[in-house]
């Protein structure tokens, strides 16, 4: 009697094991595809807390809304007569994984101006308690992206002016 395997249980194995090889290729692409969409998202979050939390310490610092702000442009005046705008440029700016949007830049003094936030769709703000920058005790702000796949990401807040209630030299 001689051993081994005859030909057709060779075949049989070897289809069996292209299945399963073909099955693990298949979850294999199916996970490095969500972890790239999962990879775009937190980069489009990322930007707008990283842009939420820079706005925010401005304004709370600031104490005054100047006349050059609007709903989406904002000028602050802080302590020392700093002049500080936050805006839009118009170009649009092509990221990882097909992110897509404008930069937010902030110019402070008549240095140049920096990027705060990238792949933004929608930047807002209004002023409360009239609407209007005069005699603004409180900003709101609202940052929005848009992802490739069409989901819509936004964050806002609304921050008063601590440094207009601080006592002045």
């Amino acid at each position: 009697m001689t051993r081994g395997f005859t030909f057709i249980e060779l075949m049989v194995s070897i289809t069996i094991l292209g299945l399963l090889m073909a099955g693990v290729g298949g979850l294999l692409d199916s996970g490095l595809r969500d972890w790239g969409k999962g990879e775009v998202k937190v980069e489009a979050q990322q930007n707008l807390r990283l842009a939420m939390e820079r706005i925010t310490r401005d304004i709370r610092l600031a104490l005054e809304v100047t006349g050059n702000s609007d709903h989406d442009e904002l000028e602050l005046k802080l302590p020392g007569n700093k002049i500080i705008k936050y805006y839009l440029v118009t170009q649009s700016l092509w990221g990882p994984g097909g992110l897509t949007g404008k930069v937010l830049e902030r110019k402070e003094d008549s240095k140049q101006a920096e990027p705060v936030a990238s792949y933004l769709k929608l930047v807002e703000f209004s002023y409360e308690p009239n609407g209007t920058y005069r005699d603004c005790e409180k900003v709101n702000v609202l940052l929005r992206t848009e992802l490739p796949s069409g989901e819509l990401i936004e964050i806002n807040t609304g921050i008063a002016l601590r440094g207009k209630f601080l006592p002045r030299r």
